[in-house]
């Protein structure tokens, strides 16, 4: 298993969030990392914000289209029961 180091993942992250940036799979091709953990980075660094704020405590309503799509594109479904 390969490591990031944080400030890897924060740049990472911060190309994925801003508006108009790059998808978790158009990134994916580019850095040679998978789009799951991509979007998984996304999801962690959304719910703990860039600059270390709450993003849980804004409504899924107050969200942006993009933060939505996101939020889609990272949705792996409920783990099934063996």
């Amino acid at each position: 298993m390969q490591y990031y180091s944080e400030e890897f993942k924060k740049t990472a992250i911060a190309k994925m969030a801003v508006p108009g940036g790059w998808s978790a799979i158009s990134l994916s091709r580019e850095i040679g990392i998978s789009q799951s953990t991509l979007s998984r980075w996304l999801r962690e660094g959304a719910t703990v914000g860039l600059n270390g704020g709450d993003m849980e405590q804004r409504r899924p309503e107050d969200w942006s289209a993009e933060e939505k799509l996101d939020a889609l594109l990272g949705y792996t479904g409920p783990t099934p029961i063996p």
